[in-house]
């Protein structure tokens, strides 16, 4: 999946190589994602992958939450790349981030969708303290490319 904008204008396309598809959608409107809603929409009528909740999945961001609350992660979850951003330092940071608020409250899943050959999971965390966004990117063969925490509102 890509988007790109220009002033006035819209586009999103969606590439599903496996299933044989690609989705284009031009739009005159730059304020929102009607672009991008059009494409994930289509492709949904043709292969129901948005927003497919997969319980594994859940069950791998609640595992990568609770290791990176301690500093230490199962390094066999990540891809290289992924491998190489949790250094000592981030894993440290991710403890000192993790730990204070508290225990995890709730775990649901708000989106996901196919992106660049990867699958996202957009999740969000309520914890007793505070709540966070989970962005995690999986490669076709399970390995977790990027688990990003962001503050919620």
């Amino acid at each position: 999946r890509h988007s790109g904008e220009v002033s006035g204008f819209t586009s999103s396309s969606l590439i599903l190589p496996d299933d044989k598809i690609a989705i284009v959608a031009l739009t005159n409107q730059d304020a929102v994602d009607a672009a991008g809603r059009i494409t994930r929409g289509i492709a949904n009528k043709l292969v129901a992958f948005e927003g497919a909740t997969d319980p594994k999945n859940e069950e791998l961001a609640r595992k990568i939450l609770a290791q990176l609350a301690t500093g230490k992660i199962d390094r066999s979850l990540f891809s290289d790349n992924c491998n190489a951003y949790f250094n000592d330092t981030a894993l440290k940071d991710y403890a000192a981030t993790l730990a204070p608020i508290g225990q995890l409250e709730n775990l649901r899943q708000a989106s996901a969708r196919l992106r660049g050959g990867m699958s996202f999971h957009n999740y969000v965390a309520k914890f007793a303290k505070k709540t966070l966004g989970i962005s995690m990117y999986q490669l076709s063969d399970g390995k977790v490319e990027q688990f990003l925490l962001s503050a919620q509102e």
